[in-house]
């Protein structure tokens, strides 16, 4: 099938998606969807998010979604933040890998 031979000669893209504050929020919720979609067949590409500053985006069932389809991810935190902190009810959670920084802390 000609559909089939050119999805084999499709190179493989590895897309780094980034953000900060909303826009973490939204680098989040674009590569759960990337990810799934690559997950699906859909797309020949892997995946890698960095956020700084991003509040919660969903719920439990999302989070676990966004860590099966991207596992490669990193949540930067400051300590002193308050975004990360929201929204605080609805039982919005963050995604998993967070590292939190300390704003003048030694080495």
């Amino acid at each position: 099938d000609d559909a089939d031979d050119a999805d084999a000669r499709e190179p493989t893209w590895h897309v780094f998606v980034t953000g900060h504050s909303l826009g973490g929020a939204l680098a989040t919720l674009f590569a759960c969807e990337l990810g799934r979609s690559a997950k699906m067949g859909r797309r020949n590409v892997t995946v890698t998010m960095v956020n700084f500053g991003s509040p919660r985006v969903g719920d439990g069932a999302f989070c676990d979604e966004y860590n099966a389809f991207v596992p490669d991810s990193v949540r930067v935190v400051n300590r002193g933040d308050l975004v990360p902190t929201l929204p605080a009810l609805l039982g919005y959670r963050h995604v998993d890998h967070g590292v939190r920084v300390t704003a003048g802390a030694d080495g």
